[in-house]
């Protein structure tokens, strides 16, 4: 097809990256914060230490929605099953997240009544 031509080049993503608008996620199975706080805050405290804009957490175990502050200003966003069975907790998600991120999630409307209402 290319003949004796080599194909062009495509450009590669990290060639110029955008270190002005970088942002830097982790993602993480707690295999469960029921039992253990101390996750939270390891995270927390870790986010700061490594600069990290969010960070993913996964099978939480925890039951319920719940939106919250773990250290300083961070965001804690947590979705899980309303129920947990006697049998072993499964599921639930998470998302920390710093001050900044919080920002963009308010001024895109994504903050449910229900929180906005706890503002004041």
């Amino acid at each position: 097809m290319w003949g004796e031509q080599d194909p062009p080049a495509l450009p590669k993503a990290a060639d110029h990256p955008d270190t002005k608008n970088m942002l830097t996620v982790y993602t993480q199975n707690a295999h469960g914060l029921r039992a253990n706080e101390e996750k939270v805050e390891y995270i927390s405290r870790l986010m700061d230490s490594k600069s990290i804009d969010a960070h993913m957490i996964q099978e939480t175990h925890l039951p319920g929605d719940l939106i919250t502050y773990p250290l300083k200003s961070q965001l804690m966003i947590h979705h899980g099953p309303e129920l947990q069975s006697s049998q072993g907790m499964k599921g639930g998600i998470a998302i920390i997240a710093i001050p900044k991120m919080e920002k963009h999630w308010k001024r895109e409307g994504s903050v449910p009544s229900w929180y906005m209402h706890t503002l004041g």
